[in-house]
């Protein structure tokens, strides 16, 4: 597992009931924060933590996985999902997990 990834599952581990209420909105937020910092690196692990995830325990046919054609940075990630939820702000009050694997399969659909 990637060093940011695991940062930020021990932090969700640290504060599990902030961790499973927070909003596609609350990520945006620290992710549109200044680079370098605490809320930015937190966006940057929490984003990463779930395409880990989402690459990692979904197989070949899950209808919820996400295809690059490419390796993709920890950047690309984060980006992904900030230009996803901008243009979805319907989907703001929607768990972050959820909005992280709408933008990731959205900017990168498998065929």
């Amino acid at each position: 597992m990637n060093r940011i990834a695991a940062i930020a599952l021990i932090v969700a581990g640290l504060f599990p009931s902030q961790a499973l209420a927070l909003s596609t909105q609350e990520l945006l937020n620290a992710c549109q924060s200044k680079k370098g910092s605490d809320d930015n690196l937190f966006c940057l692990g929490y984003v990463n933590g779930v395409a880990d995830a989402m690459g990692r325990l979904l197989g070949p046919d899950a209808k919820d996985r996400y295809c690059p054609t490419q390796p993709t940075t920890y950047g690309a990630f984060q980006q992904a999902f900030v230009n996803w939820a901008l243009r979805h702000p319907e989907k703001w009050s929607a768990i972050a997990f959820n909005g992280v694997n709408q933008a990731l399969r959205a900017t990168w659909p498998c065929p």
